[in-house]
C-alpha cells in the first residue's frame, strides 16, 4: 500500500467526525421528563429539551476536534516513517490531544470491545452500548447513526461509534505485520485490538458534560 493510499484511508477513518448525525440522542432523557402535565411542567422539559440538545451539538464539536488532530498527527507519521511511527504517535499524542480538549469540565476519551491500552477499556453502559453499536452496524446501519446518550452520576454522557476503516487493518486486522506487530507488543504488553475487519465498529468516542444544573 503506497503512501497516497495511507492518507486516503486516514481520511476514510475518520470520516465518522465529519458526517455526525444531527439526529437527537437515543437514550436523552429521564423518564419524568417525558411527563408533561401542567403549562409549567411543559415549560420545564422544554428547557431540559433545550440543554440536552446544545450539550449533545457540544460533545459533537469536540469529536470533530479530537478527530480532526489525531488525522494530522497521523497523516504526518505515516509520511514520515510508516505504520510503525503512527503507532507511536497514537500511544504519545492521542492522549494528549484527549487531554488538550478535556477542559472547562469536559472529558473526551475513546473505548473499544478490544483496547489496545487497558486505560481505555469500557465500562458496563459503555460495553452494553458497544455491543448494541456492532449488532446495529452489522445488520448494515450507517456508523455515523450510531450514537446514544446518558445521565451517569448526574453527568451527561455522549457516545459516537468509529467504525473499523482500511487504515485500521494495518494494525488493528487479523493479518498484521510481523514487525509491526513486535513493535505495537513492545508498546503495548497488554495489547487485545486485533482481529477487526471491515465490518466491525473499532470503537467509539466518549465524551462527558460538567453536572447539570437544576434548572428549578
Amino acid at each position: 500500500m503506497n503512501k497516497t493510499k495511507h492518507i486516503f484511508c486516514v481520511a476514510l477513518l475518520f470520516s465518522v467526525s465529519q458526517a455526525i448525525s444531527a439526529n437527537s440522542p437515543q437514550q436523552t432523557f429521564p423518564e419524568t421528563l417525558s411527563k408533561q402535565g401542567s403549562p409549567v411542567e411543559a415549560l420545564e422539559f422544554h428547557a431540559e429539551d433545550m440543554q440536552y440538545k446544545q450539550l449533545e451539538a457540544q460533545a459533537k464539536q469536540r469529536i470533530k476536534l479530537f478527530s480532526t488532530k489525531l488525522k494530522s498527527a497521523l497523516v504526518g507519521a505515516i509520511q514520515e516513517d510508516g505504520f510503525k511511527h503512527a503507532v507511536s504517535v497514537c500511544k504519545d499524542q492521542a492522549p494528549a490531544i484527549a487531554q488538550e480538549l478535556s477542559n472547562d469540565g469536559w472529558t473526551i476519551s475513546r473505548t473499544s470491545m478490544k483496547v489496545r491500552n487497558a486505560e481505555n477499556a469500557a465500562n458496563d453502559w459503555e460495553q452494553t452500548m458497544l455491543e448494541k453499536f456492532e449488532q446495529r452496524y452489522k445488520a448494515g446501519e450507517l456508523a455515523s447513526n450510531l450514537h446514544t446518550s446518558t445521565l451517569e452520576n448526574e453527568s451527561y454522557k455522549y457516545m459516537q461509534a468509529i467504525p473499523t476503516g482500511e487504515l485500521c487493518l494495518a494494525c488493528h486486522g487479523k493479518s498484521v505485520d510481523p514487525s509491526l506487530l513486535q513493535h505495537i507488543q513492545t508498546n503495548y504488553p497488554s495489547d487485545k485490538a486485533t482481529g477487526f475487519t471491515l465490518k466491525d465498529i473499532r470503537g467509539a468516542f466518549v465524551v462527558t458534560s460538567p453536572v447539570l444544573k437544576n434548572l428549578d
